[in-house]
């Protein structure tokens, strides 16, 4: 007990266990995760300009996923934790649906994205345009929201 308030706890069930040997986890045994995807680098169709809307460039896409669960235990399925390769391929199928104006969309629709799964709490992406311009290693935008 903290300061006469009693511990969260969590309930997990299991199918090995009969409900009278649910396993309670305490506040102690969740964690706050961070997943990231480092240099995701695709070809976009993305800008204002007369050719950004016909030719694709390279784009980088960096993410960062905060979320709150217990470790993953033995028998855990990717489903227990947040997992980046699905974000990875839904980034990919958010470029791969056609001309995007701005960055700043990319990276709205790709925190969108996170935000459909529930346990995702702090999401921040940036995306960057390397060849946009001549002097510059990249431009872009990065975006970090909260819920």
């Amino acid at each position: 007990m903290l300061h006469g308030r009693r511990e969260p706890h969590f309930i997990l069930s299991n199918e090995a266990c009969h409900d009278d040997q649910a396993i309670v986890l305490t506040n102690a045994s969740v964690h706050t995760w961070r997943i990231f995807i480092s240099n995701l680098t695709l070809n976009a169709c993305i800008g204002i300009f007369p050719a950004e809307k016909v030719e694709v460039q390279k784009i980088i896409v960096n993410l960062s996923c905060v979320y709150r669960a217990t470790s993953p235990g033995i028998g855990a399925t990717v489903d227990t934790v947040v997992c980046y390769q699905q974000l990875a391929l839904g980034i990919e199928q958010i470029v791969a649906k056609g001309h995007i104006p701005f960055v700043e969309n990319l990276a709205d629709d790709i925190i969108d994205l996170c935000f459909k799964d529930a346990r995702i709490s702090d999401v921040t992406v940036r995306v960057e345009k390397p060849d946009a311009i001549a002097n510059a290693v990249a431009v872009g935008v990065e975006l970090s929201r909260s819920r």
